[in-house]
């Protein structure tokens, strides 16, 4: 399905808008697992942890126990022009 230029350079701009959002999202969670992890060193309980992450203190643990890892920014292919996903 072919699109007139002004929809393609529209489908173009979400999708950088999404892709950024996205690194946005891992590095935000990449810094919250460092907190998480400092947080336990100082003696934060895994009940605190979960209230400030607004889950139970198993669900903290479930998530932030193994160590944070640096978030993976491989770039995205480009869309297409004229294609949509």
């Amino acid at each position: 399905m072919m699109m007139d230029d002004e929809a393609v350079l529209a489908t173009m701009r979400f999708y950088r808008l999404i892709q950024n959002l996205r690194a946005q999202e891992l590095e935000c969670q990449y810094q919250i697992r460092e907190l998480v992890e400092h947080a336990r060193k100082e003696g934060m309980t895994w009940a605190s942890i979960g209230e400030a992450v607004g889950t139970s203190t198993q669900a903290a643990w479930q998530r932030y126990a193994a160590p944070a890892k640096e978030p993976d920014y491989v770039d995205q292919p480009e869309l297409p022009i004229g294609e949509t996903q």
